[in-house]
C-alpha cells in the first residue's frame, strides 16, 4: 500500500534499474551488481567461495515440491497443506550442519579468529545470508504454528548462532526484518500458498482468540532493547528518523496520499476517515 513507487516498478520484485537504464529482476543478480559496484574485492559480499557454495546449496536444503508463495514459500506441498514436520526438520538440520561445516572449512583456512556465526562461517553477513534470510527468517515465525514443539530458533545451536546474529545486524533488524505476528497471521490467509484453506495454526499458551495474540503487537515486545540499540546505530547515518516509531509516523505522512486511495479502493473507507485515521496513527 502507498503508491509513491516509479512507473517502472511493477509486476516482479525486487527489481533495479542501472545507470544505462537496464533493468535487474533477479534478486542475486542484484546481489552480485551491488557488491561488484559499491565494495572493493573480499570486502563485498562474495569473500570467498564458501559463499558461492552456500548459495547453491540453497535448492537441496529446503523442501521439495513445495507451492510457490511470496509470503510463505516452502511451507505448503502441492496438495495445499502444510510440509510434514520430517522434511522441515530435514530442511533445518541439514542447514545447521551447512553452518557447521562451513565454520569448520574457515577456521582450517583462516584460524578461529577468522570465523564467525553467519552462514559462510564469517564474521559479518555474506550473501548467502541475503539468499536465505528471508525465508529462515519466516520459518522462526511461522512454523511453531503449524508443529508442536518445532522452534528454528532454538533447536539447532549452530542456526540459533546465526538467527541471534543477524538480529544484531542494524541494517537488518532495522530496516528489512519482517514482523513475526505478521508472518503468523499470513498462515490464516486464503491463498497465500494453502490452495485456499488454511492449516490448522497451534495456539499454544496465547490468546485462543487470536493464534498469533493481539497483545504482542504491541511497542514493547515489537521493539525490545536490543531492537532500539540496532537503530540507534543505524541512525546514525542519516537519512532516517532518530527511533522506529519516529521513521513509521514519517513514512506514513509521506505516503500519506497513496494510503488514503489504497485504504479507500481495497478497504472501502471513506477517504475523509482514512486521513483522519493516518494523522492520528502519525
Amino acid at each position: 500500500m502507498g503508491g509513491r513507487r516509479p512507473s517502472w516498478y511493477s509486476g516482479s520484485t525486487p527489481q533495479l534499474i542501472k545507470e544505462d537504464g537496464r533493468r535487474m529482476g533477479e534478486s542475486m543478480d542484484i546481489v552480485r551488481y551491488i557488491s561488484e559496484s559499491f565494495f572493493d574485492g573480499n570486502d563485498g559480499l562474495y569473500p570467498d567461495g564458501v559463499v558461492e557454495r552456500t548459495i547453491s546449496k540453497f535448492r537441496d536444503i529446503f523442501p521439495k515440491r513445495t507451492r510457490p508463495s511470496s509470503r510463505s514459500a516452502f511451507l505448503f506441498t502441492s496438495m495445499g497443506g502444510p510440509v510434514s514436520r520430517a522434511d522441515f526438520d530435514r530442511t533445518l538440520r541439514d542447514a545447521d550442519e551447512m553452518i557447521a561445516q562451513n565454520r569448520s572449512e574457515k577456521e582450517r583456512r583462516a584460524g578461529s579468529e577468522a570465523v564467525g556465526p553467519f552462514l559462510a562461517g564469517t564474521s559479518r553477513p555474506t550473501a548467502a545470508d541475503v539468499a536465505y534470510v528471508p525465508f529462515l527468517e519466516r520459518y522462526a515465525a511461522q512454523l511453531p504454528l503449524l508443529h508442536e514443539g518445532l522452534d528454528p530458533r532454538n533447536a539447532y545451536p549452530h542456526l540459533k548462532s546465526w538467527y541471534e546474529a543477524m538480529d544484531s545486524v542494524p541494517s537488518y533488524i532495522s530496516r528489512v526484518k519482517g514482523c513475526d505476528v505478521s508472518w503468523g497471521r499470513v498462515l490464516g490467509q486464503v491463498g497465500f500458498g494453502n490452495a485456499g484453506a488454511p492449516p490448522h495454526i497451534l495456539t499454544n499458551d496465547r490468546d485462543e482468540s487470536d493464534p498469533v495474540d493481539e497483545k504482542r503487537w504491541t511497542a514493547e515486545y515489537l521493539v525490545d532493547e536490543g531492537a532500539m540499540k540496532c537503530w540507534e546505530v543505524y541512525a546514525e547515518g542519516g537519512g532516517v528518523a532518530t527511533t522506529p516509531w519516529g521513521e513509521a509516523a514519517a513514512r506514513i505522512v509521506q505516503n500519506r496520499i497513496g494510503l488514503v486511495k489504497d485504504m479507500s479502493k481495497f478497504m472501502k473507507i471513506d477517504e475523509k476517515i482514512s486521513d483522519e485515521a493516518l494523522r492520528v496513527a502519525a
